[in-house]
């Protein structure tokens, strides 16, 4: 009996905690002895749960609310919580989402005072049939734990049969010495004692059914509780604790901690046991705990004591609940938070919260910082043409790389896209030495990013630009510096990407310049502000074979702007493709206009892998009923980062149509005579850079003669650009170049201009190049 009671003090202990789980089926708990609810000092209640008017309530609730228990039984809930309709609808869907049986809600006393009442329910079935929720209220504020009664009113029915015996023995012996009265007496007492034993039978089949309900929900609890004696032995536990332990309960009972988990985790328990029955106040602890089987989970465990009803502390009462899914989601959360899901690097969010601290140390320390803003060159470009797939990919490779240069207490974050930042601490207290040593890093770092990457059997080459600013204590806003190394990352771009610019004041009026030209062109192409400018390209005799057809912008309030300031912005906003595609139009139209004259396009490496380019281009020429073969489309070397089957494919298109083909600005970028031989061109032009100092550089002068030698190996013609002077032309003819341009034929003028040249020169040659 002394097992039973103990079961039955710790579910109403349990349930009054609300740690019995949300999953409990539906029992009758009228059936409960009446004493119990009527003498409980924890306030109880039956509710309707479809109108929330209150059946019924104990003593101990008619007490708390102030309220008599015929106005109780005139109000429904909803007038004692102070919450209006739609937040006790939240706070309800919260506890289901929470698989959890109670709710946390205000309670407006009889005098006016609002309680925060804890509100653990139970679906029951009344004897009628009825359904209502039975419930039990705490006051989370304070309100001790209500004891259990049950165990007294066992007792109290156990004396009372006791004394009804001890009466009947006593009238026996009374009145033996009557015949006939004993006789009626004894068959009296006899009836009376049938009916007591009876009941007193049924009291005891009650009590077994109740025992076993009251285990079987004990058992169905999926958290692991367990009680203990004062000195560490067990009294009892639920079926979820034997599973835990990996023992039958028979094999629990009586035994330690240090027979079950170890002297190690037995050393803890008892601790924590001790802890709490010294000061008897109900605790909760983490405790990280291997099962049997090996797995290592986290167990949220609440300890209180147990008293009986003298108070006399019998032992306590554990609740423990497997939080392992919780933390780790919680960990998730914060990854998502904090991380970038792509690359695993610290994202913006991270990065903000780090560069403040960085910049109080170094105020400590003297030292300085670099802050560096990382753009990925023509990622863009990859990412169009393979995918996003591929580009994420590409991602991580390149993060990848990036760590390695990352030093123990610098920031590597990805800010997005194709962005990153590296922020490298603990540099030189003399500002010189730091910027040096980050020159230094810097210079390692691009010539790593330089490096191919294969992928899916494809070699991409990409690099980066790199915007970098010294910083100390005195940057007080991160953003700033932040924004000062992307200003710095952008004037870099400007230089020609692969490059490293470093933050000087004057780049903000620089950047906040761009962005004023950006806008403008995006007006620009919508008023059709642009004009097409011409640059003769000879032969040999100085002939006039061609014309590369240049833009530029009749900018409204500015006159005439250079392609050198708008060309840059238009790539970086998007509207180079859409820029190159009114070239195209334009120098078709004047071919149409002018069947004598030939021209050469620029593309961009973003319109000739836009998929519709080759039907933009057949369409072109026959709109305007030119011949593909007056046309040629200069593309850069950077072209060549793309997929070169795709580009060679295009080409090859592009050449059956008749259209000619250049590699602009040759010996700049990622050619290489593997990728010339595949490629379908018809042209190479020497880059400017290459002849600006002929001959007297050797160096330019040796690269030339290799460039012209290989391109007649390949039986390609070749332009030279930026030719300014007759030595230069010399040279260039004495080792077989086959055209020039430059400012020593002719400089990039408008249309009319030239047209008026070439209708009175003689001897100009019209055939292709």
């Amino acid at each position: 009996m002394g097992w039973i009671r103990g079961v039955l003090l710790v579910l109403v202990w349990l349930s009054l905690t609300g740690r019995a789980g949300a999953e409990m089926p539906v029992q009758s708990i009228i059936a409960l002895p009446g004493d119990l609810l009527q003498q409980s000092g924890t306030p109880m209640m039956l509710i309707d749960p479809q109108s929330g008017r209150i059946l019924a309530a104990n003593p101990a609730a008619i007490h708390f609310y102030g309220y008599s228990g015929e106005q109780l039984a005139r109000m429904s809930i909803d007038q004692i919580n102070s919450l209006d309709p739609a937040e006790v609808a939240a706070e309800r869907q919260r506890a289901l989402k929470e698989k959890r049986n109670y709710f946390v809600f205000p309670h407006r006393l009889a005098n006016g005072e609002i309680r925060t009442m804890q509100v653990n329910s139970w679906p029951v079935q009344l004897n009628n049939g009825g359904k209502a929720l039975f419930s039990v209220l705490i006051d989370v504020t304070g309100q001790p734990l209500a004891r259990d009664q049950l165990l007294s009113y066992t007792g109290k029915l156990e004396s009372m049969v006791e004394a009804r015996n001890s009466e009947l023995l006593q009238t026996q012996v009374r009145y033996t010495r009557m015949l006939m009265a004993a006789l009626a007496v004894t068959l009296v007492v006899v009836l009376w004692l049938l009916v007591n034993v009876r009941r007193r039978r049924h009291a005891e089949k009650e009590l077994t059914r109740q025992t076993i309900l009251l285990s079987g929900l004990l058992d169905s609890i999926p958290d692991l509780v367990f009680f203990k004696d004062p000195q560490g032995v067990y009294l009892g536990c639920n079926l979820a604790f034997t599973h835990f332990v990996g023992r039958d309960r028979d094999r629990i009972v009586g035994r330690t901690d240090a027979d079950l988990f170890g002297a190690e985790l037995a050393a803890m328990f008892r601790s924590y046991d001790e802890r709490m029955m010294r000061t008897g106040i109900p605790r909760s602890n983490e405790e990280e705990v291997r099962y049997p089987d090996g797995r290592q989970v986290l167990l949220d465990t609440l300890k209180a004591p147990l008293h009986d009803a003298s108070g006399k502390l019998v032992g306590l009462l554990g609740i423990s609940r497997d939080i392992t899914a919780r933390k780790q989601a919680e960990a998730r959360i914060e990854n998502l938070a904090f991380y970038d899901s792509l690359t695993q690097l610290p994202n913006r969010i991270q990065l903000n919260q780090r560069l403040p601290e960085v910049i109080q140390q170094l105020g400590v320390s003297g030292q300085h910082g670099v802050l560096l803003f990382i753009d990925l060159d023509y990622f863009k470009t990859i990412n169009d043409v393979f995918g996003h797939a591929t580009g994420d990919e590409l991602l991580q490779i390149m993060a990848g790389r990036l760590r390695r240069h990352a030093r123990e207490r610098d920031i590597l974050a990805r800010l997005g896209g194709d962005e990153f930042v590296l922020v490298m601490t603990q540099l030189s207290n003399d500002e010189a030495i730091a910027r040096a040593d980050a020159d230094q890093r810097i210079a390692e770092l691009q010539r790593h990013m330089a490096m191919p990457v294969s992928l899916h059997a494809r070699e991409v080459k990409l690099g980066c630009s790199v915007g970098a600013v010294l910083f100390g204590d005195t940057w007080e806003v991160h953003a700033d510096l932040l924004k000062c190394a992307d200003m710095a990352m952008y004037q870099a771009k400007d230089a020609g990407r692969g490059t490293c610019s470093w933050y000087e004041p004057a780049l903000r009026e620089r950047i906040e310049y761009r962005f004023t030209v950006g806008e403008e062109l995006r007006h620009a192409l919508r008023k059709d502000e642009f004009v097409l400018y011409l640059q003769p390209q000879v032969d040999g005799n100085g002939q006039i074979c061609s014309f590369e057809t240049l833009v530029r912008w009749q900018h409204p309030q500015r006159g005439l702007v250079l392609p050198g300031e708008f060309i840059p912005v238009a790539e970086e906003n998007g509207l180079i493709a859409e820029l190159g595609d009114w070239v195209l139009n334009h120098t078709c139209h004047l071919m149409a206009q002018h069947p004598r004259l030939h021209c050469s396009v620029n593309v961009s490496v973003r319109q000739f892998l836009h998929p519709e380019f080759l039907d933009r281009i057949d369409s072109l020429l026959r709109d305007h009923e030119i011949g593909a073969s007056r046309l040629t489309l200069e593309v850069t070397e950077s072209l060549l980062i793309a997929d070169v089957e795709q580009v060679a494919l295009k080409m090859q298109s592009l050449q059956q149509l008749g259209v000619r083909l250049s590699i602009d600005d040759f010996g700049t970028g990622y050619s290489s005579l593997a990728y010339l031989k595949r490629l379908p061109i018809d042209e190479l032009k020497i880059d400017r850079d290459f002849v600006r100092d002929l001959p007297g550089d050797t160096s330019d002068a040796s690269l030339v003669v290799l460039i012209l030698a290989m391109a007649r190996h390949l039986n390609l013609s070749v332009v030279a650009e930026g030719v300014e002077n007759a030595e230069q032309a010399e040279f260039l003819r004495q080792h077989g170049c086959h055209y020039y341009q430059g400012y020593f034929y002719g400089r990039p003028q408008p249309i009319d201009s030239w047209l008026e040249v070439l209708d009175h020169a003689r001897g100009v040659r019209p055939a292709a190049i």
